[in-house]
């Protein structure tokens, strides 16, 4: 066997800087053990004797970008699936749509969707189907989708068009039968309709020039990609899917994102238990920041759930420290990574409290209720007073469709801790979901108070990503709105 020596932190720095300076995205810092790993196998892979041999084949060769989207992949993609967030699909179909449908020029003009970052197709595919389901009938609207990715491996397989069972376990039987076509190895290819409302672009977000095409879109989703670029980057990004839009055009962010809509004039429109963003005049014309910026001194951090906080008054433990890791990668939907990363948790530590609510947060986002509720009892049977536990259960029950269990769970979580800002707010949505405004109010008021002292690390991992001051805004929207909804 080839032996190669494991690549050290001076090769693991510069590769994170060819990678920015190529992809023109940083490397989040909990993946440098994951980019060694990765590094020692494609040198192995390769018989390079030297990591200056392999950034020499990145840098220079003619098979570079067959080795990129090699190394991209390898760094692990984000699990996706067909209507993935559903609160975003519910969103788009009960609001934006009806809302487009009836602007003006709507029977004039295409319905024009750009989804970015659309890895292997899924989303685009998934933003046909919403469309065409949300159409009233009788009424014929042309619908255009473009979804654009960097990976050309990824773009052959959503023009392929061909998933397993389980990409499309949000899809409801009837309308899996028919938009999609069932194969004798038991994979599915998107049917002829939805393929014809969708192409699929290579797409740098980097690119000026390229992205100068991209203009005149109803609707942008760009899910949990801008937490793979630098400061600098995401809000030069930011400003080009606001450009990209029409007047009145929507944007979808990923829930970890939030914090980069600040850096740009968007109005917040609350659903449910999510939001979307509405482009105002403005946000079409405002110039990029200058690339000379410092490093994220564009964009607010206050609202980043994973920003710098003080330091600790004593360190953390390393089944601490790999719990943070992994809820990390869980919030940014990096979930077969987070997954691994709780079971080392758990083999070291199996009481490990917090490693036993992520891997129900991760059976919760899976649909596996039941196990999921069955992690939280066993946390709770450990630590009965543990808020946490009895809130984890509390959004898992949610989830079940159980709202009066899930009220009872989430009474009991700040009962114990009456500052559990993402039990408040939670308690709130679902008295408001039952016209209850007098208890929904005070449950608001009562999250937006315990914002004060809660630490971005709960507020995050309670609230499906969200910051601080995300929450805080969506608390005083469901406030001041005529009659909130859950």
């Amino acid at each position: 066997m080839h032996a190669v020596r494991s690549p050290g932190p001076g090769a693991v720095r510069a590769f994170a800087e060819l990678f920015r300076r190529e992809r023109g995205q940083a490397l989040p810092t909990e993946l440098l053990g994951q980019v060694a790993d990765v590094l020692g196998s494609r040198l192995a892979a390769l018989r390079f004797e030297s990591f200056d041999q392999y950034a020499d084949l990145l840098a220079n060769s003619a098979a570079r970008a067959q080795e990129w989207d090699t190394l991209v992949a390898m760094l692990g993609a984000s699990e996706s699936y067909f209507l993935r967030n559903a609160g975003h699909w519910r969103a788009f179909e009960e609001c934006v749509l009806p809302w487009l449908l009836a602007g003006p020029a709507a029977p004039a003009r295409p319905l024009r969707i750009w989804v970015a970052g659309c890895a292997a197709g899924e989303e685009a595919y998934s933003a046909a189907l919403a469309a065409l389901r949300a159409l009233p009938a009788g009424v014929e609207r042309a619908i255009e989708v473009v979804g654009t990715d960097l990976r050309e491996d990824a773009l052959a397989i959503a023009r392929d068009g061909v998933y397993d069972a389980g990409s499309l376990r949000e899809i409801a039987p009837a309308l899996r039968r028919e938009h999609f076509e069932a194969r004798a190895d038991g994979t599915f290819r998107v049917g002829e309709r939805l393929r014809a409302l969708v192409r699929f672009d290579h797409g740098n977000l980097l690119d000026d020039a390229a992205m100068r095409a991209m203009r005149d879109f109803d609707v942008v989703f760009c899910r949990n990609v801008l937490t793979g670029f630098d400061g600098v980057s995401a809000a030069a990004v930011l400003h080009t899917l606001c450009a990209s839009l029409r007047p009145g055009g929507y944007l979808f962010l990923g829930q970890p994102e939030i914090g980069h809509a600040h850096s740009v004039r968007l109005a917040t429109i609350s659903f449910d238990d999510t939001f979307f963003y509405k482009a105002l005049p403005d946000a079409r014309v405002a110039a990029a920041p200058p690339t000379g910026t410092r490093a994220g001194s564009s964009i607010p951090h206050g609202d980043r759930a994973d920003g710098p906080n003080s330091a600790p008054a004593s360190p953390p433990s390393a089944t601490d420290t790999l719990c943070d890791r992994a809820f990390t990668l869980l919030l940014r939907e990096q979930l077969p990574e987070a997954q691994q990363v709780f079971e080392r948790l758990l083999g070291l530590d199996p009481d490990h409290e917090g490693g036993l609510l992520g891997t129900a947060l991760l059976h919760k986002n899976a649909g596996r209720h039941d196990v999921a509720r069955r992690q939280c009892d066993r946390a709770i049977r450990l630590r009965p007073e543990s808020a946490e536990a009895h809130g984890m259960r509390g959004i898992v029950t949610e989830a079940a469709g159980e709202d009066r269990a899930a009220e009872r769970d989430l009474q009991r979580a700040v009962g114990l801790d009456p500052g559990f800002a993402a039990a408040q707010f939670r308690l709130g949505c679902l008295c408001a979901r039952r016209d209850e405004a007098e208890r929904a109010e005070a449950a608001f008021r009562a999250a937006i108070r315990a914002l004060e002292a809660d630490s971005p690390a709960r507020i995050a991992r309670y609230s499906d990503g969200l910051g601080k001051e995300a929450l805080r805004s969506l608390c005083e929207q469901r406030l001041s709105a005529p009659a909130s909804r859950g």
